[in-house]
C-alpha cells in the first residue's frame, strides 16, 4: 500500500497552485473547488492507495503547434494533478541523482530550485 502524506500533499498543492494547472486549456473549476475545500480534500487524497488507484480520464484536445500543425494536449483531473505533483516532489531528488551530467541538456533540472520551483530556470527550453 502506497499513500502520500498530508504534508507532501500540502507541498504538492502549493506547487500546483504556484505553477498553474495548465498552459493550453483554462483551469478547471474543480481545481478552484479543491483549493477552497483543501481541509477536506487533503485527507481524502491522503487516503488513496496509489498501488490500486486508476485516476480519472484526462480531457484531451488539440492546440496549435505552428501555423500548419497541431499537438495533442491533455488536462488532468485536479485530484490527479495534485497527486502527480506531490509524487514528483517525493521522487525528484532520487531521479535527479541518477541522471546524466548537466553538461548535456535534455530536460529541466531540479538543482538550484527554491521551495516554490519544481525545476530550475536554467537550462531552459532554448538550451534544448
Amino acid at each position: 500500500m502506497v499513500k502520500l502524506t498530508q504534508q507532501l500533499l500540502e507541498r504538492g498543492m502549493a506547487e500546483a497552485t504556484f505553477h498553474g494547472h495548465g498552459t493550453f486549456l483554462p483551469e478547471p473549476p474543480e481545481f478552484t473547488l479543491a483549493r477552497k475545500n483543501w481541509n477536506s480534500t487533503k485527507p481524502l487524497l491522503a487516503s488513496i492507495d496509489l498501488d490500486t488507484y486508476e485516476g480519472y480520464s484526462p480531457m484531451r484536445s488539440f492546440a496549435p503547434k505552428s501555423r500548419l500543425n497541431v499537438r495533442r494536449v491533455s488536462l488532468l483531473h485536479p485530484y490527479d494533478f495534485i497527486l502527480y505533483t506531490s509524487l514528483v516532489l517525493a521522487l525528484k531528488d532520487a531521479i535527479a541523482k541518477s541522471r546524466l551530467a548537466a553538461d548535456r541538456v535534455f530536460s529541466y533540472r531540479t538543482e538550484k530550485t527554491t521551495l516554490r520551483q519544481l525545476y530550475a530556470s536554467s537550462p531552459s527550453f532554448k538550451d534544448f
